[in-house]
């Protein structure tokens, strides 16, 4: 008797689980992107989200339009009418608008590197020659984009991702868009976001990835440690003559380049797959 009685709880507690679970996943709204869509292709892009019927909102971020449509499917017959935009919904879009303007905006603008140094754990940061020797340097930059961005932003994500669904968030942001982070010294080095997570506890998260061998000095590319082969490269004179100096601080050999005019554009061409050969310099 005692073993039916905690079968018989142990019943009911999985049973609240699972519908609790089905009604988490039941509230998930029916929403779709189409933008710059016309009245019929918002229509049409409802239908194909829920060909079984039920309401759809469909959201234009781009010609700023969200409208909802309500899908009634009888056999072979589906009809589609207006329905009420939840005003859920429509604050959860305003939040990822939010979101991606802040995002973009980064992307067209930068980040200079003093506005992360809260979040660095290394204060020696300073330069994309700093963080082009170690992969651990471009790590801790780009954990603390994702801090600054997330204090920027954090409630308006957390919030849209709780109206509209975390894999729909994800297709409204600008997923691969770069961001460069400039530094007091004139480099930049650049990096990728890649999208939005959220963990089981509710906190949310960035992927930011460094983007390989993206540092530059002025027109003049930056390597990555350890990526010198066949690397080449032509331009600013003081620019050519630092990625010489952080080459040779990394063991490279550097030949030719003798009584170069100070001012005139320089030429650095490394070739290890060749035998012996390090980096020439040349006019």
């Amino acid at each position: 008797m005692e073993m039916f009685i905690k079968s018989m709880v142990n019943g009911l507690v999985l049973g609240s689980l699972l519908s609790a679970s089905w009604l988490t996943q039941a509230a998930e709204p029916n929403m779709v992107l189409c933008n710059y869509c016309t009245e019929s292709q918002m229509q049409s892009a409802a239908v194909r989200t829920a060909p079984e019927g039920g309401v759809v909102h469909v959201w234009d971020r781009q010609g700023d339009k969200l409208k909802a449509y309500e899908i009634t499917r009888e056999h072979n017959l589906i009809m589609i009418n207006p329905a009420d935009v939840s005003q859920v919904i429509q604050a959860g879009t305003l939040e990822v608008k939010r979101s991606y303007d802040f995002i973009v905006d980064l992307h067209s603008g930068g980040i200079d590197i003093n506005r992360l140094a809260a979040y660095l754990n290394n204060p020696n940061i300073n330069s994309a020659y700093t963080i082009a020797e170690t992969a651990s340097l471009r790590n801790n930059v780009a954990d603390a984009i994702n801090q600054y961005v997330l204090g920027n932003v954090a409630g308006a994500l957390t919030a849209a991702a709780g109206s509209l669904s975390v894999q729909f968030v994800n297709t409204v942001l600008p997923v691969n868009i770069t961001i460069p982070i400039r530094f007091m010294d004139g480099t930049t080095y650049t990096f990728v976001f890649k999208g939005l997570f959220y963990g089981l506890d509710g906190s949310t998260s960035l992927q930011i990835e460094p983007l390989s061998g993206s540092g530059t000095d002025i027109d003049v590319k930056i390597p990555d440690n350890g990526e010198y082969t066949n690397f080449y490269d032509q331009g600013n004179y003081e620019a050519i003559m630092r990625t010489v100096e952080f080459l040779r601080s990394r063991g490279v050999v550097i030949t030719g380049g003798e009584n170069l005019p100070i001012g005139s554009a320089l030429i650095i061409d490394c070739k290890f797959s060749e035998p012996g050969k390090g980096c020439t310099l040349s006019k």
